[in-house]
């Protein structure tokens, strides 16, 4: 099999063996330096122009480079067609004068005597600006379809909204509330506290609705949809149906350890279990598991447009084939099968544990933020900060599967970095706020049901005392190795 690479800075990027038949070929349009006295093609800003011949599998990638820790997105990992090859090239010098350009008409020219009205416009233009400029700015992270740009920009609003809650931990709790105003003036004023679990019968004879009503009720409550939507976003993040249902399950364990603390979470053991757990949630796994099984084995050998010498002839065609193009450009090339292997190593077990705490920590989050900072479920805020942790958690997922999953990979990603501070900034923002939740002044009840208490106990030492057991030669292991890092520390080694 041939071999093609490229160099960048004494550093090669391999593009991968290539078949004898059905290969290839590559045709690179950029522009040329000279190393040891002979040209060679600058990786990072290559263009690749990829035609597949006799339907070869296509293989074009974001590929971890263990020598800088980060995804490489070099040489045949940025092929395009020439339908869109505009997308991939840099265009640093035009963004600045954009952006420079949007400061002076913001700063200078749309300016209005209302002083609110001046603040918004404001803060939007910081916000936008210090997007632009930490996307630029920012390493590329796994996924580059629809364009590394988009993740980029996704990791930038991560980090800002990262900052606002920092922001808010420095306000009392009726000030934090009473800034949300800034946003919307309707925000700011206690909510209804629902409880779902306050008609339970199964079979109600009688009822203006019929013999089911309440069944009936719950089957068309928009939250069922949401339900299965949102499981379907966590099997294609987590790709692991046995991770996916101990996630679903424990996530109503949680609903009924904070029943106290939220009357929403109280549910009718029939809503919790047949309509929620299976239901909507094993058909959102389900649809996303299939979506990750469709899109793996699915080929992508879109079809080249063809040169302008034969628009003459082919005009039809080649409208048809850069649509095509484009449109391929909004879906996956590749789609990695996660093969989590839990229980094969201390590492694995340990972030497999992680990455469910981290996701059941997030979707609680979701409701007691919207409780404690008085932010209704229709709110933009809400629908906006379920946008934001849903698209850094997938990039997240990606980069820590990376982590486990590769042995030259030392480190966490930068956005699963950013989104570890980001959960952690919310908790802290929870329990803080939850000085003064109750719409009396009382603070929040943090009695838990002395079964679910006991519960998380047992449950917290079993797999404290199973992981002991069963990795115990890892443990030691990685005992004596701290160990040694302690005393090469303090200099006793």
């Amino acid at each position: 099999p041939h071999k093609e690479s490229t160099k960048n800075n004494n550093r090669i990027t391999s593009m991968g063996d290539q078949p004898r038949v059905g290969r290839r070929r590559l045709l690179a349009d950029s522009p040329r330096g000279t190393e040891n006295g002979s040209e060679v093609p600058d990786a990072r800003a290559t263009i690749v122009k990829a035609v597949v011949a006799d339907g070869a599998d296509i293989q074009l990638y974001p590929v971890y480079d263990p020598a800088w820790q980060a995804w490489s997105h070099t040489g045949a990992n940025y092929a395009t067609d020439a339908a869109v090859a505009f997308l991939y090239r840099p265009r640093g010098i035009l963004t600045l004068i954009g952006l420079l350009a949007f400061m002076i008409y913001s700063g200078f020219l749309s300016t209005s005597e209302d002083a609110l009205d001046n603040m918004r416009r404001g803060a939007f233009a910081a916000v936008v600006s210090l997007v632009l400029i930490i996307a630029f700015k920012l390493q590329d992270g796994p996924f580059f379809r629809p364009h590394p740009l988009i993740w980029r920009i996704a990791a930038a609003v991560n980090m800002i909204y990262a900052s606002f809650l920092i922001f808010l931990l420095f306000l009392a709790p009726s000030q934090g509330r009473q800034f949300f105003r800034f946003f919307d003036d309707s925000l700011g004023v206690p909510l209804p506290e629902d409880s779902y679990a306050e008609e339970c019968d199964l079979y109600t004879p009688g009822h203006p609705e019929g013999n089911f009503a309440n069944i009936k009720r719950a089957l068309f409550d928009r939250f069922v949809v949401a339900h299965t939507l949102g499981w379907v976003y966590h099997a294609i993040a987590i790709r692991s149906y046995w991770m996916c249902w101990v996630m679903s399950i424990a996530f109503e364990f949680l609903e009924s350890t904070f029943v106290n603390q939220l009357p929403n979470f109280a549910e009718c053991w029939w809503d919790r279990w047949g309509l929620d757990v299976f239901g909507a949630n094993a058909l959102g796994i389900f649809l996303g598991m299939q979506t990750i099984k469709w899109f793996s084995m699915h080929p992508y050998n879109w079809e080249a447009t063809p040169t302008p010498k034969k628009l003459q002839r082919r005009s039809s065609r080649y409208i048809a084939g850069g649509v095509r193009n484009v449109v391929g450009h909004f879906v996956p090339v590749k789609v990695t099968s996660f093969n989590w292997q839990a229980t094969s190593t201390l590492r694995r077990w340990l972030c497999s544990l992680f990455l469910m705490t981290c996701f059941e920590l997030c979707e609680v989050n979701a409701f007691f933020l919207k409780a404690v900072l008085f932010i209704p479920s229709s709110s933009p805020l809400n629908i906006a900060r379920l946008f934001i942790m849903g698209l850094a958690a997938i990039v997240g997922t990606r980069e820590l599967y990376q982590y486990v999953s590769d042995p030259k990979c030392k480190r966490f990603g930068t956005q699963s970095w950013i989104l570890i501070i980001t959960i952690v900034a919310e908790v802290l923002v929870i329990v803080k706020y939850a000085e003064d939740f109750r719409p009396n002044g009382d603070p929040l009840n943090l009695t838990i049901v002395p079964f679910w208490k006991w519960f998380w106990i047992v449950l917290f030492s079993a797999l404290t005392l199973g992981t002991i057991v069963v990795f115990r030669r890892d443990v030691l292991a990685e005992l004596r190795l701290l160990k040694t890092n302690i005393a090469k520390c303090f200099g006793l080694a």
